[in-house]
């Protein structure tokens, strides 16, 4: 799926974007978010093969979120701070006590790290670390 936030400047370039929704023979959906403003530029992309629809026709559907299963957090610390995966799994199971299982991957680069943490444990952890230590240094962290 391919989603336009916007109309791009040209047919073609807007042709290339929705192009790769289908791949290797599949099928895909490719939707574009317009204003009012641009409406009068969306007649340019219309054809038999593209619907164009007012937001009004959107429907919702129960029960349905939209909620990622992992967030990333950032440590502002990394490999030039020493900081090691282990470093931060052992800051977030035992000083957070978050399970290991809501632990996602751990990238970590000269000097920041990222850290995959389920959703519904993200401010826990963040809670948690911010106010803690890893490998005796206090490290600023926010949420991406």
């Amino acid at each position: 799926m391919v989603i336009n936030y916007d109309l791009p400047h040209s047919p073609e370039i807007y042709t290339h974007r929705i192009g790769r929704t289908g791949r290797a023979g599949c099928d895909g959906l490719a939707f574009s978010l317009y204003s009012a403003y641009e409406s009068d530029k969306a007649d340019e992309y219309r054809d038999a093969q593209r619907e164009f629809a007012d937001i009004s026709e959107l429907r919702v559907v129960n029960g349905f979120e939209m909620k990622p299963k992992f967030i990333t957090l950032v440590i502002e610390g990394g490999k030039k701070d020493k900081l090691r995966a282990g470093d931060i799994l052992g800051a977030l199971t035992k000083d957070a006590n978050i399970s290991g299982s809501s632990i996602g991957k751990i990238d970590i680069y000269d000097r920041q790290s990222y850290v995959a943490i389920e959703s519904s444990m993200i401010d826990a952890a963040h809670e948690k670390l911010k106010n803690s230590k890893i490998k005796a240094k206090k490290f600023s962290l926010w949420i991406l």
